[in-house]
């Protein structure tokens, strides 16, 4: 009899262990497992070329390690994601043009020509939401290039057909970490304002910033971005102790514009010189081209995603980009072709 209630007590004993086991790694999974967070377009329809329309959330406290949108190239030109502190309107969730943020402006995202989904690297997340975050609400902005053809309403993430109309889900959905990651990750944007010259084959456009901050960045994706006219676009970093000039990255921009993953390491430390170059074929131009958000305008982008160690101080607080160009910009030591200055502006030889 002993025996027996020894061993009723043994097995009440294993069956306890067993569910508390379970139960703990429930609870640990629970805690690693993502969640996701959709920003989509609710119900739009283009009314002219190059429009423009952000919609606005409260940003879901996390980390984000994973962008998947969902868009077509045919219907959109491009979409942006921002985070931002607070956003352009306060009153509103959906509003038409080109506002986002009203403070703390941050690039979280960007898409083009069909990009893929983008994951993170490993223990790297967009910090958001999270009491003392910069990001407190999340911005989706859509150009559209032209109005639909036929009756067509943009909505989320797929498509499909109800009564002569067509429903398009246009957004972008975030996978998100409830565990902060040792790295949080960032985006720093070069753009030039240069207007570009007609009739050259090979027209060059930069910008260019020292970094200054004792917080090391870790550079490990980029995306271009131009219009049309965009063949090339690179982007090195000068290192300040062994003046050698190191590639941040360089594609085609008329290529699928996704944040191309890099494959070496690379830091950019306080006193670095960062640049990048745009080239342009403009040879069937007969005027001159302006830099501007409109289709028939031009662009200059280069994005670099990084992450920083997350007990750093974050140098870009506000908002991160490179929009001028340094007096001491060495063009003649730009490692991306020979190019020199002739009458102030930059051509191939």
């Amino acid at each position: 009899m002993q025996n027996k209630n020894l061993s009723i007590y043994a097995l009440i004993l294993q069956l306890f262990i067993f569910y508390f086991i379970n139960f703990v790694t429930s609870i640990h999974s629970n805690k690693n497992e993502l969640r996701k967070s959709t920003i989509k377009i609710q119900g739009y329809s283009p009314e002219q070329n190059d429009d423009y329309v952000s919609v606005a959330m409260k940003a879901e406290p996390g980390y984000i390690v994973k962008f998947e949108p969902a868009a077509h190239a045919d219907r959109v030109h491009h979409m942006l994601l921002y985070g931002c502190t607070t956003p352009a309107y306060t009153d509103k969730n959906f509003w038409r043009g080109g506002a986002t943020c009203n403070t703390g402006n941050h690039i979280l995202y960007a898409w083009a020509r069909n990009a893929p989904p983008l994951v993170l690297p490993e223990n790297v997340g967009f910090a958001v939401g999270n009491e003392g975050d910069s990001v407190q609400y999340i911005i989706l902005q859509i150009h559209y290039a032209t109005p639909f053809e036929g009756n067509v309403i943009d909505f989320s993430g797929f498509s499909f057909s109800l009564f002569n109309y067509i429903f398009l889900f246009l957004g972008v959905t975030l996978h998100l970490s409830s565990q902060k990651p040792q790295y949080i990750a960032g985006v720093y944007l070069f753009v030039s304002g240069m207007p570009i010259q007609p009739g050259h084959s090979a027209f060059y456009t930069n910008v260019s910033c020292s970094y200054n901050s004792d917080t090391k960045l870790y550079p490990f994706a980029f995306r271009t971005h131009t219009h049309e006219m965009g063949r090339l676009v690179s982007a090195y970093v000068k290192k300040s102790k062994t003046k050698k000039w190191l590639q941040i990255g360089k594609r085609n921009p008329l290529w699928p514009q996704l944040f191309q993953l890099r494959e070496t390491p690379l830091v950019i430390e306080n006193g670095d010189f960062l640049a990048a170059i745009c080239r342009y074929d403009s040879s069937d131009k007969t005027e001159e081209v302006p830099m501007g958000s409109m289709g028939s305008n031009e662009m200059c982008n280069f994005y670099m995603m990084y992450y920083q160690d997350r007990n750093d101080p974050d140098p870009f607080p506000y908002g991160s980009g490179c929009f001028g160009n340094s007096a001491s910009f060495p063009a003649n030591e730009y490692p991306e072709g020979k190019i020199i200055f002739k009458n102030g502006f930059k051509f191939d030889i």
